[in-house]
């Protein structure tokens, strides 16, 4: 039996669970000299799966708009914060290609 709720199964929801892990695993690399950077790639990402979850949740257009924009916003900052990881060497280029590949997957709603 498959207990999974609805937005679970969704494509955006399985690709933002998937940069939120890309996101875990940078942040341990990242030293505690830079633990700013790994709390707001840590927030942001977990936030994406959130908004993404709550869009497929809510039965108001208004608020699956809100809902959008919120996950819009928070993939902005996770890649963001990844390209400034990049920047001091704690991500590589493929993981930040992997990374924007995940967000556009995120943005088919």
């Amino acid at each position: 039996m498959n207990n999974q709720l609805g937005f679970e199964k969704r494509r955006p929801y399985q690709a933002a669970l998937e940069l939120n892990q890309l996101a875990i695993q940078v942040c341990s690399r990242i030293p505690t000299t830079h633990q700013l950077m790994a709390d707001e790639l840590s927030r942001s990402a977990m936030m994406l799966v959130q908004y993404v979850a709550l869009h497929y949740g809510v039965p108001d257009n208004n608020a699956k708009r809100q809902a959008f924009s919120n996950a819009t916003g928070a993939f902005h900052r996770v890649l963001s914060a990844l390209v400034i990881a990049l920047q001091h060497g704690y991500i590589t280029d493929e993981e930040l290609e992997q990374s924007r590949l995940l967000c556009k997957r995120i943005q088919k709603w």
